[in-house]
């Protein structure tokens, strides 16, 4: 399904959405885990975990995904035959990209998409009687200030108190417990042979209408979508990246 409008960010982080009563069974269903595609396929994970008692398996509930470009959609949990019972305190619900149970050899509870790893906002919820979201949890990744940085592939990003903090070593956890053994993820080296070759900063008659930078890769290597280009003026602010 598509996001509802009110969910979609406006620019990096923030977002529109107002933040209504949850029901008292969801109110403590947390984002416990995220992970990124490896190079070789789709084993992109979110897991969710109960965080206190007196939650439930609420059939009602979507995890919506937007871009780094705001391109949205959600995906309808589904719990299945679980759907209605408890969740127990510190049960986990792992939804998983197509390839990640043959790279895990781990059954996923549900299916999951890509996620963008220049940027993008998860987002739990919920819909009211009038079809309107109620947000119950959401996490901000991207290169703007105070935000989270994707992690490596091959890692992940776990929940700790205050925030989240890079796993070099993933657990994503399906409801029945079994952590796999590894990711068996991509190795990740970063591509470092990556060289600035020829840039124009402007014309002679004092016009930037033509300005570019051009980069070439002195080794055999891979598009890392991981590198980030920073543009500082003379005193080191950062102008962009």
């Amino acid at each position: 399904m598509k996001l509802p409008r009110a969910l979609f960010p406006v620019g990096l982080g923030l977002c529109l959405a107002l933040v209504r009563p949850v029901s008292a069974a969801t109110d403590a269903i947390r984002i416990d885990e995220i992970g990124f595609a490896c190079l070789s396929g789709n084993t992109a994970f979110v897991e969710l975990v109960a965080s206190a008692s007196g939650q439930s398996f609420d059939a009602g509930l979507y995890l919506g995904v937007t871009n780094s470009v705001g391109d949205s959609t959600a995906f309808d949990l589904d719990f299945g035959t679980a759907a209605g019972s408890a969740w127990a305190p510190s049960r986990t619900w792992l939804v998983a990209g197509s390839q990640f149970a043959a790279n895990t050899g781990i059954t996923r509870d549900g299916p999951f998409g890509q996620l963008d790893m220049f940027g993008g906002t998860l987002t739990l919820f919920t819909l009211d009687a009038k079809s309107e979201p109620v947000v119950i949890d959401r996490f901000v990744w991207g290169s703007g200030p105070g935000l989270a940085r994707a992690p490596f592939r091959g890692q992940s990003l776990q929940r700790v108190l205050g925030g989240f903090t890079v796993q070099s070593r993933p657990t994503p956890t399906p409801s029945t417990g079994i952590v796999p053994d590894s990711l068996r993820c991509d190795a990740y080296t970063p591509h470092t042979a990556w060289r600035i070759e020829e840039l124009m900063a402007g014309c002679a008659n004092g016009s930037k209408g033509v300005r570019f930078v051009e980069f070439v890769s002195t080794s055999s290597g891979v598009f890392d979508r991981n590198l980030l280009m920073v543009l500082r003026d003379a005193a080191g602010t950062v102008l962009s990246q």
